[in-house]
């Protein structure tokens, strides 16, 4: 369950094609990480995860997320990213340009122009321009999820490694575990037609602390679905209090019961993934709502 519903559901369009470019506030690395794809360095725990990537084109969260940190020292920019899947057998590698692999792209602003770095899910790697063909990356296969890291030479951005400069950037996704056609294409900070439009771009600011009050408009966005929805849950529970003992009636209340149980626990969990799977089991819990009604009416009359 975990690994399927981690991929989850829109329900509501937000708009954000017209919205400002997203801002990412990078902490000071205590050390720098081992390049090896995984993300579980100590010093990565410093770098807030930060998600609400959008459809390219679209007014709408992608249901597949994917999560950015970063971090920095005085040589390299570190770029983490852990994209969610749920279907790890069906990740395509297809030996051509990694734009057609499930594969994430960085693009970043250089002193003339912009670089464009690839890495598919088995860490073959393709940069665009001389200064991002340095760049070292790997990925790393885990379970649902896959993840790529990279050490960018500060040296290679034109930018001095101090409190309070910035870069511009975009991360973006392509994902086509869907089937042939059917690749979804998501930006960290929205693009309207492309992954080519560095007037989008994002901005990587480096401080020595992340500001205390740097707001998270996409977890801001789904605490206030899930807070909405435990209003709601009053009927559902009721379903599951009727008690009766028909099998008509137990086989559809006892699985509708322990997923109202997940959604509870998940959704006033501390953990961003938590409360995404809790989201993601709002559309099950609706649809077989009316199923678990039928059942109990239906064992009333037969009581």
């Amino acid at each position: 369950m975990m690994k399927k519903t981690l991929c989850l559901l829109c329900l509501v369009a937000v708009s954000c094609l017209h919205a400002e470019p997203a801002k990412y506030y990078a902490p000071k690395a205590s050390a720098p990480p081992v390049i090896d794809g995984k993300l579980d360095d100590a010093c990565w725990q410093a770098a807030p995860e930060r998600t609400g990537f959008t459809e390219l084109g679209k007014a709408r969260y992608v249901d597949c997320q994917t999560f950015l940190r970063v971090l920095w020292d005085d040589k390299h920019v570190y770029v983490g990213l852990k994209a969610m899947e749920p279907m790890m057998d069906k990740l395509v590698v297809s030996g051509g340009g990694l734009w057609n692999d499930d594969s994430i792209e960085i693009f970043v602003a250089l002193p003339s122009g912009y670089g464009q770095h690839a890495i598919n899910t088995a860490g073959s790697q393709w940069g665009r321009e001389k200064q991002t063909q340095g760049w070292q990356g790997k990925a790393f296969k885990g379970d649902g999820f896959y993840s790529v890291e990279l050490a960018i030479p500060f040296a290679d951005l034109g930018v001095r490694p101090e409190h309070n400069t910035y870069v511009r950037a975009n991360f973006d996704r392509n994902r086509r575990t869907l089937g042939k056609d059917q690749c979804v294409h998501s930006c960290w900070s929205p693009n309207k037609k492309g992954f080519h439009e560095p007037e989008h771009f994002g901005q990587i600011v480096f401080v020595d602390a992340v500001p205390a009050d740097w707001p998270d408009p996409f977890v801001a966005t789904v605490d206030k679905e899930l807070a909405q929805f435990r209003r709601r849950l009053g009927e559902s529970k009721r379903l599951c209090e009727v008690g009766l003992p028909l099998a008509l009636c137990k086989a559809k209340v006892e699985p509708f019961a322990k997923l109202i149980a997940e959604f509870e626990q998940k959704s006033s969990s501390d953990r961003l993934e938590d409360r995404l799977t809790a989201r993601a089991l709002i559309p099950q819990i609706e649809a077989r709502q009316n199923d678990v009604r039928y059942a109990v009416l239906t064992a009333e009359l037969f009581e």
